[in-house]
């Protein structure tokens, strides 16, 4: 019975969410259609998509979501990229991926960064946000919004029946949204960094790949992948960004050690 009381009581902030957005509706479900979320063009929408950010923040249990571990995964990184993030003055949202523990699952990126920051939308699946690409806002738009509060990410539609989908506390995060969820995330900062299983694996191999009876051509390619990533990863290392796993931090600092 207490138990059936918690939950309950925790149930309240999904409830008070679906009370408060019961009567908005507003885009198209699925992939289609307009792919710039900040809806600079269209006041009606975009009033429309701020009232369920204000929902959403009026209802969630932001101590929660401070706890989850958000990371925000890359799939082809560059120096460059990763050098802007660890950079950046965390106005523009990102998106990344929560986990309340590792393992930290994932299909979506090769290395990721982890995110502090204020959780302003989150959900268990991210096709229920669609929250689109910085590529697809127009140059002129973006900077316009960097001069004053930072580029906004944004549900690309809403229908009530959408709302069971999101992430208000404890209770309605799910295990089974592991690396398919989405936390959008403001006024953030790059406090760690993690390797994809298959990439550590890779550069793992790699470092131990020697020249016995193999093809000349798979060894080429298997020694090869270590060196690709040194440049990158010392550069995480240079700007004294922790691993999140602390055998990752051991293979890349085996890996800047070894002889080229």
């Amino acid at each position: 019975m207490i138990r059936a009381l918690i939950r309950g009581i925790l149930l309240e902030d999904l409830q008070g969410f679906k009370d408060r957005t019961r009567g908005i509706t507003y885009g198209e479900d699925g992939y289609f259609g307009k792919n710039d979320t900040t809806f600079d063009d269209d006041p009606s929408t975009r009033a429309l998509a701020r009232s369920i950010k204000s929902a959403w923040a009026a209802e969630a249990d932001h101590d929660f979501m401070d706890r989850v571990i958000k990371v925000h995964w890359i799939k082809k990184p560059s120096l460059e990229s990763v050098a802007n993030l660890i950079d950046s003055n965390g106005k523009d949202e990102i998106s990344c991926m929560g986990y309340l523990r590792g393992p930290y699952e994932t299909e979506w990126g090769n290395i990721g960064l982890r995110i502090d920051g204020r959780t302003t939308l989150a959900a268990n699946n991210m096709d229920a946000l669609y929250s689109g690409y910085m590529r697809s806002v127009s140059p002129s738009t973006i900077e316009k919004y960097r001069k004053t509060s930072g580029v906004p990410k944004r549900a690309k539609s809403w229908s009530p029946r959408k709302s069971d989908a999101f992430i208000l506390d404890a209770s309605t995060f799910s295990s089974k949204g592991r690396g398919f969820n989405e936390f959008i995330v403001d006024n953030w900062t790059v406090t760690g960094v993690i390797l994809s299983d298959i990439t550590e694996a890779a550069i793992s191999v790699s470092l131990n790949y020697e020249y016995k009876n193999v093809d000349w051509y798979d060894y080429q390619r298997n020694s090869s992948i270590a060196e690709e990533w040194k440049p990158l990863l010392k550069l995480v290392v240079d700007r004294k960004i922790p691993f999140i796993k602390r055998s990752q931090g051991q293979l890349v600092k085996r890996l800047l050690n070894a002889a080229p």
